[in-house]
């Protein structure tokens, strides 16, 4: 099969099901080597995104918590105490919300429509950034570890150095290793329809035919996935995302596996029927 460039191949491989079909012929590293620079293209610039974002957060964090006004804690044998009687409440315009409440009179309903919010009780501590899930440390974790002021600030400098780098390296490897999870995933599926359809395909073969089946649902899913991280969701709506893999990934490829399928059965058939032909 003629070789062609990455762009080329996405467009094929989301309007043209022969083209599939003919991937059949390709070399395996080949394939895989077009989902992993796929993935790549899609994700390194959200990652770049995701990262200042993740950097600024952080920063706005220091600036709220190093401040001589904000009173001196501990985190101490999984528990956390704070030199004050009153609930602390600190807002940074639209982009930071910390709640510190040991009396558990507030809820992670009231970090909605913040880019960053953070509640802290006496036994939990609740995390939630704009496109990602609310992150949720139960403080008994942490109960070999004796933590102040001082000593949080200082880790929160180090963290906003690296998260810059760190966060979308860590983003990308993420993204890579849940593409190989999702097309093993999808290649349970194309074994149970070859099954069904009775056909004379191999594993490696039917394989590259699931990748480029992907990429439609790969692109989507990472339009979608961007969406949060401008535009400010309810914390209670955050069950949403995980529907997206299905809407937006599992639904759009598995439908353009099946029809490339289809078509491969076609030809199987005109195939089988020609050489019938030449034996009588």
């Amino acid at each position: 099969m003629k070789r062609i460039n990455i762009f080329p191949k996405i467009i094929k491989a989301i309007k043209d099901p022969l083209f599939i079909v003919a991937s059949t012929k390709e070399k395996t590293i080949s394939v895989i080597l077009y989902m992993i620079l796929l993935v790549l293209i899609l994700t390194i610039p959200t990652s770049i995104v995701r990262g200042v974002m993740f950097s600024n957060e952080m920063d706005n964090l220091i600036e709220a918590v190093d401040n001589p006004s904000f009173p001196d804690f501990q985190l101490k044998d999984g528990k956390f105490s704070i030199d004050s009687d009153e609930p602390i409440i600190i807002e940074q315009g639209k982009d930071l919300k910390i709640i510190i409440d040991t009396e558990d009179n507030h809820n992670i309903n009231n970090l909605a429509g913040f880019a960053s919010g953070y509640l802290l009780t006496e036994d939990v501590a609740i995390v939630t950034m704009k496109g990602q899930s609310p992150a949720y440390y139960n403080l008994d974790t942490f109960s070999s570890v004796a933590y102040d002021k001082t000593i949080f600030v200082d880790q929160l400098h180090f963290i906003a150095k690296i998260g810059v780098f760190l966060v979308p390296f860590l983003f990308i490897a993420y993204a890579i290793l849940n593409a190989f999870f999702r097309s093993l995933m999808l290649l349970l599926l194309g074994f149970f329809l070859k099954r069904m359809m009775q056909l004379t395909l191999k594993g490696s073969e039917l394989y590259k035919m699931v990748i480029y089946s992907m990429t439609l649902g790969f692109i989507l899913y990472e339009l979608m996935s961007i969406i949060p991280l401008f535009i400010s969701m309810p914390v209670s709506a955050s069950f949403l995302t995980s529907l997206a893999p299905v809407v937006f990934f599992y639904i759009p490829s598995s439908t353009i596996l099946s029809r490339s399928l289809r078509i491969f059965k076609v030809q199987q058939d005109i195939e089988n029927i020609k050489k019938k032909d030449l034996d009588a």
